[in-house]
């Protein structure tokens, strides 16, 4: 089931997003051989993760397509007449989601998001904002560690297969990610409606952007 995966895959984001930030706070260049091979794993891990959560959100898609398309129609009348919210959602994801390219678009998402008045629903947090504080201080380090290691010599003989699975699992996150179909109009437009610590979280990122 799509969001059976979309549930673990967000639980597997969040714990090895946790451990590679832990990871790299503890971090100082130039690193060791054994920190750049513990680094590469946890990288390794976190792509596989977010790969998986971007992947079930692709299948969500799917699920919705098939669901509004003929054969159906008695469960989604159903669905409408019960649980009408459910159904603008199923019947937005599955008429945005390409069964050709298995892609799936979110430029409709800002206008879906205000015709259905979320931003009631965002709620503003002191917790995340802190975590976005601490999120931010690991980024500006982690700019920093890359920038001493990109000044290391080369390490030599490292375990190839620990540089296959890291590439094989960027490559992957790389090719997952290109089945969301959105812009920076699209990501600015739903930061309108969120709360503070979103807000903040999205200047990081954009920094981060810059820096790199």
């Amino acid at each position: 089931m799509p969001l059976n995966l979309y549930e673990e895959s967000i639980i597997s984001s969040e714990r090895s997003g946790k451990a590679l930030r832990a990871k790299v706070d503890q971090l100082k260049a130039p690193i060791s051989f054994q920190d750049a091979v513990i680094l590469a794993k946890m990288m390794t891990e976190f792509c596989n993760s977010f790969a998986s959560l971007i992947s079930s959100v692709c299948l969500f898609g799917d699920e919705c397509n098939k669901l509004i398309s003929p054969g159906f129609e008695g469960f989604m009348q159903e669905v409408m007449t019960n649980q009408p919210d459910v159904h603008d959602v199923l019947t937005f994801f599955g008429a945005n989601y390409n069964p050709k390219s298995h892609n799936l678009n979110l430029s409709a998402l800002p206008t879906f998001v205000r015709a259905h008045g979320a931003k009631a629903e965002w709620k503003d947090s002191d917790e995340l904002d802190r975590e976005v504080v601490k999120g931010g201080e690991s980024v500006n380090k982690a700019v920093v560690i890359a920038r001493g290691i990109s000044r290391q010599r080369p390490f030599r003989n490292i375990d190839k297969r620990v540089i296959r699975d890291y590439v094989s699992a960027l490559r992957n996150l790389t090719r997952e990610s290109r089945r969301l179909k959105a812009n920076k109009q699209v990501t600015a437009e739903l930061v309108r409606y969120a709360p503070s610590w979103v807000i903040e979280l999205n200047k990081i990122l954009e920094n981060v952007q810059r820096t790199l």
